[in-house]
């Protein structure tokens, strides 16, 4: 057992006592004993000590792909005296920024990276190397009023925000889930499709069964079919999920064998729609529990779609929710905030007539939320803007089938050599590479949109009606309307009408507005993908030849073929037009006069091979 002077910490209490059940469950279907936990967190408590020292309180970084890993060392960093820091990923731009906040590195973090940074990193320590059992540990001093955990998170600044959170919040808050579910779970295994690198999760996922005396699985689990099939291997559940997952559950998959055994689905993170909040309660066969919170409030309230016309936020058990007359955002106080001051959210709120709970009404803010993923659109645009090929930009969010980030950019001088002598495909990938350095894939613009300069008002401000206007698809098309579509094996045949105000007329040319090449390639790829399946990212070209030029308001084919054998995309802009014996020359009327019949002529506007990546 665990030497423990520090009764009234919950999570230190668990650590000391017995119990027979698992702590979690591996991939492998094996299970860790409270036993083997603990010797593990000694494990990594004397590989702690050993490099920063005893009782030092120093700020320790933790990253682990695992969460029973990262549990351990998260507990091993407690005990041992120290603090701990989590980031959101291991990115290499993510550890300079940690640089001048943290004294050290434990996990799944790159050596080179870590090296370079003049950091020591212990490594994690696998369940093979822990041998012997220790039963007793000796804890260093702690608090529980003391801010022992920090995260990051974008800030309306635009620059990493610290996060400071105490063991009494964190505890407080397991307590809240296990009055409103503990009943209602049971002993179900804790089943998670989210980070434990974020407070939703390392709160649902890893704190809340280590305290309440249930198992977990390890392994984040972000695939359908592999989830279905964890999940369908215990007779009851929880699943922690996102809206990223729940929004994408394949009918294909036969969720019903998991009625009865799943007991309750968790989603936070970002705005779950209804239709899909309503899909996976009929495919799992229980509703969704929605939870609303950040990494600043903790969780703040939840709520069960059924499908009324409005379904109202809850608050949690003590907290108290108001409303800033001035702005609408809502206010609160809570037991999950660093102490009992009037804490000012940047969600607006709607009270419910009924004076049971509130509705959302929008933010007031830049924070905006993508695939669960928290993004501040100033940090992103302060880190673009270092780039040599831009002189300014403006980042926005816009709504396709998703929300998805896009730039407006005014290239520098170099920028602009940069996209005549590569092209806009090229430029986008470098401009992407670059901010790969600080943010994570799921968060990487999708559109890209360069301008001379960016559109302003008379007074000098940018209006994000201007701003979004030059992405509206609805106004200036970037794609033509497909009239008809033929397909037949690898091969399709399209007919296509070009609005006279599709977006690529803009400036090509004043007077005399043509398709440019680049987008008859472009487009003969775009639909490749989409009729043929056939993904196409070379750039490689065969036997281009363009004819006619292709003018607004035409109606015409496009022919696209897949070449297996030659791995290529052989493609055809036509027009085809049947025309009588009077529209016909000479020579043709003297060949076929006697036939009478009309005879199809063609105009080829542009044909060609694209080579595709082998």
């Amino acid at each position: 057992m665990i030497e423990n002077k520090f009764k009234n910490m919950r999570i230190i209490n668990v650590l000391q006592s017995g119990g027979e059940h698992p702590v979690a469950i591996l991939n492998d279907g094996s299970s860790i004993s409270k036993a083997h936990f603990i010797s593990h967190i000694a494990a990594y408590k004397s590989a702690i000590d050993l490099v920063y020292g005893s009782g030092a309180k120093k700020q320790i970084a933790i990253f682990f792909d695992d969460g029973y890993q990262f549990l351990t060392a998260f507990c091993a960093i407690l005990v041992s005296g120290n603090r701990v820091v989590i980031p959101g990923n291991s990115l290499k731009g993510t550890c300079e920024n940690l640089k001048q906040a943290v004294d050290g590195f434990i996990g799944d973090f790159d050596e080179s990276t870590i090296a370079e940074l003049g950091f020591d990193l212990v490594r994690s320590i696998s369940i093979s190397e822990v041998d012997a059992e220790i039963s007793e540990i000796v804890i260093s001093d702690l608090s529980s009023e003391e801010p022992l955990l920090s995260l990051f998170t974008s800030g309306s600044s635009g620059s990493p925000k610290l996060i400071e959170k105490s063991l009494r919040q964190l505890e407080i808050e397991v307590g809240s889930l296990e009055q409103l579910w503990g009943d209602e779970i049971g002993s179900s295994v804790i089943v998670g499709s989210v980070s434990h690198q974020h407070i939703y999760g390392l709160l649902f996922r890893l704190l809340w069964p280590l305290i309440a005396g249930r198992s977990f699985y390890s392994e984040v689990l972000t695939y359908p079919e592999e989830l279905h099939g964890v999940l369908a291997d215990f007779e009851s559940s929880v699943l922690i999920s996102s809206p990223t997952q729940l929004s994408r559950l394949p009918d294909s998959v036969n969720w019903s064998l998991l009625h009865e055994k799943l007991k309750v689905v968790f989603s936070s993170g970002a705005p779950l729609e209804k239709s899909h909040s309503l899909h996976a309660r009929k495919a799992f066969g229980t509703g969704i529990v929605e939870v609303l919170g950040s990494t600043e409030t903790g969780g703040i309230a939840y709520k069960i779609e059924d499908g009324s016309s409005v379904v109202s936020w809850k608050a949690f058990p003590q907290i108290k929710i108001t409303q800033d007359q001035a702005t609408g955002a809502m206010q609160l106080v809570s037991p999950h905030l660093p102490d009992n001051t009037l804490y000012k959210t940047t969600d607006k709120i709607e009270f419910s007539t009924n004076g049971k709970g509130f509705v959302l009404k929008g933010r007031t803010d830049r924070i905006v939320k993508i695939e669960g993923k928290r993004l501040s659109l100033d940090e992103m645009e302060t880190v673009l803007s270092k780039h040599d090929f831009i002189d300014s930009c403006r980042i926005i969010t816009i709504t396709e089938q998703r929300q998805i980030i896009a730039v407006a950019a005014s290239l520098s001088p170099e920028g602009k050599d940069f996209f005549v002598d590569k092209g806009k495909f090229i430029l986008n990938k470098e401009l992407t590479n670059y901010l790969r350095g600080n943010f994570e894939n799921v968060l990487m613009p999708r559109k890209w949109r360069y301008i001379d300069r960016l559109p302003v008002n008379t007074q000098g401000k940018i209006e994000q009606t201007n701003l979004i206007a030059l992405f509206n698809d609805t106004e200036k098309p970037k794609l033509p309307d497909v009239i008809e579509s033929k397909l037949d094996g690898d091969s399709v045949s399209l007919q296509i009408y070009i609005p006279e105000n599709i977006y690529y007329f803009i400036g090509h040319f004043p007077g005399t507005s043509i398709l440019a090449g680049v987008v008859q390639l472009t487009w003969a790829a775009h639909y490749a993908q989409e009729y043929l399946g056939v993904k196409v990212s070379s750039k490689q070209l065969d036997a281009i030849k363009f004819q006619n030029v292709i003018t607004p308001g035409a109606n015409i084919s496009l022919d696209l073929k897949y070449n297996r054998d030659k791995s290529n995309i052989a493609f055809k802009y036509y027009y085809r037009e049947e025309m009588g014996l009077e529209e016909r020359s000479r020579e043709e009327q003297n060949v076929e006069e006697q036939l009478q019949e009309k005879k199809p002529v063609e105009i080829q506007y542009s044909s060609g091979r694209i080579k595709l990546e082998s």
